[in-house]
């Protein structure tokens, strides 16, 4: 019930209450020596009516709150003419140098969600990358047949990790979900129009934290113009789990805190 109604309730009872109390107190017509009354007996003066002021009986008037309806959200951009304004969030979460300096702006929407799917493949394209691949070549140790990967190797992700690090991940969820429409649009243009883009992100999202730590650096082989992991169940992981292998374990400890936060904001958002 709103306290308006409640209020109306309380004044009506009251006119109502006093109507029947000064209907009761009224006295008969007509001049006092008409009437028949005993000798002996006094005629009862009627006591005076004590008026009450208005105020003192009425409760005051409560002011309903005005409830002002919030500006309707600005419609979405057209998924092929929405880099300006996802370029803008970024920036808004990361700054305009990083994005400005780390970020392939164009087609943004789509290369993230091209990204996001190609995460647990053997192979990530790199012309779908978002951002601009790790400067500087695999580093190595060892030598003869058996290498491993130098502590040194790690310094290329530390730009992505401080990236990272900055990141406000509820406003980054806030802004995903807001913009959600044009991701769903991308992914189903990839290629997948029955299946829903939230559902693959929380996906790969656990695939990556289900990442192995292994508890030394492993092997590495030469094969070919490449290295690869001697340990075929660690050559067998994808493409981004070998890249969280190669961050080293501080930077890792870095984005693996952010995931987990990613994915707990993401829950909380498809509950509500």
């Amino acid at each position: 019930m709103k306290q308006t109604t409640v209020w109306v309730l309380i004044i009506l009872v009251l006119a109502a209450a006093a109507a029947w109390f000064l209907n009761a107190r009224q006295s008969v017509t007509g001049h006092p020596s008409t009437l028949e009354t005993p000798p002996a007996m006094a005629v009862e003066q009627p006591e005076p009516v004590v008026e009450y002021p208005v105020e003192d009986i009425l409760p005051e008037a409560v002011e309903e709150p005005v409830e002002i309806e919030p500006d309707p959200p600005e419609p979405l951009p057209e998924l092929s003419a929405s880099d300006r304004v996802i370029s803008e969030e970024a920036s808004g979460l990361l700054g305009a140098d990083v994005v400005a300096g780390w970020f392939m702006t164009e087609q943004l929407i789509q290369k993230i969600v091209a990204t996001v799917d190609s995460l647990d493949a053997k192979q990530i394209a790199p012309l779908v990358l978002p951002v601009r691949p790790p400067a500087g070549k695999f580093l190595v140790q060892g030598g003869d047949e058996i290498f491993s990967i130098s502590p040194f190797n790690a310094d290329r992700y530390e730009p992505y990790a401080a990236m990272a690090a900055t990141v406000d991940v509820n406003a980054a969820v806030a802004a995903y979900a807001r913009y959600y429409p044009l991701f769903q649009q991308a992914y189903e243009e990839l290629g997948y129009p029955d299946a829903y883009f939230n559902d693959r992100l929380v996906e790969v999202i656990d695939h990556l934290l289900a990442t192995p730590r292994p508890a030394v650096a492993p092997d590495l082989v030469r094969s070919e113009a490449v290295f690869v992991y001697a340990d075929a169940d660690l050559e067998a992981l994808s493409g981004g789990q070998k890249i969280l292998l190669r961050m080293g374990e501080e930077y890792r400890a870095i984005i693996d805190a952010k995931l987990v936060q990613a994915r707990a904001a993401l829950a909380s958002t498809g509950s509500e």
